[in-house]
């Protein structure tokens, strides 16, 4: 559709590598992770941060429980892999990720130290991003997460062992299971 002699620019613009997000895991606890995207941004890999030092607890109206702040002594540092199922230039973009993480005690007469009750995790989710600008992007993510632990009861009594709430769990001999996991947030990619 080009007149007869004219020409046709075509913008070089590259494709943004990295990108920092800070989320909100379960509605309640702050996190931050970063990620490298790669193979024409259809992969990433993420590494971050999950903790459970300060918290929002948003309690339950059914029993006039106050809201208020919550804390543990508990970070997880992860990394992990994700697919995007669509090119960047589409307005909201589903993806799929894992992410493997230690869970790492802080305090109690030790600097660092893994948890004995469950040392490690993964969750599997998926997600989706819709694109607020060219560089602002939200997200919301659902999924589940897998603690393989030595001992699976003992875990879940750590975490409460009370399905009543907003997640489910199952557990066994050597692994523990809580769903559905829910993160959203803000994704900057300078």
């Amino acid at each position: 559709a080009l007149e007869n002699g004219a020409e046709m620019t075509v913008p070089r613009r590259p494709l943004r590598r990295w990108s920092v997000e800070a989320g909100m895991l379960m509605t309640q606890y702050p996190d931050a992770y970063g990620s490298w995207r790669f193979l024409e941004d259809r992969l990433f890999l993420r590494f971050g941060l999950s903790q459970y030092l300060v918290g929002l607890y948003l309690g339950d109206a059914t029993n006039d429980e106050p809201w208020g702040v919550v804390t543990a002594p508990l970070v997880q540092p992860g990394a992990g892999l994700g697919l995007y199922a669509l090119p960047p230039d589409v307005l909201v973009r589903p993806y799929l990720a894992t992410t493997a993480f230690a869970r790492v005690i802080l305090g109690a007469g030790l600097p660092l130290a893994l948890d004995p009750v469950g040392p490690f995790g993964a969750s599997a989710v998926i997600g989706a991003e819709w694109a607020l600008t060219a560089r602002l992007a939200m997200f919301l993510e659902a999924g589940a997460v897998f603690y393989p632990c030595p001992d699976g009861a003992l875990f879940a009594a750590a975490r409460g062992g009370s399905d009543s709430g907003p997640t489910t769990s199952a557990y066994g001999e050597n692994w523990y299971l809580e769903f559905p996991l829910f993160r959203f947030g803000a994704r900057v990619t300078p």
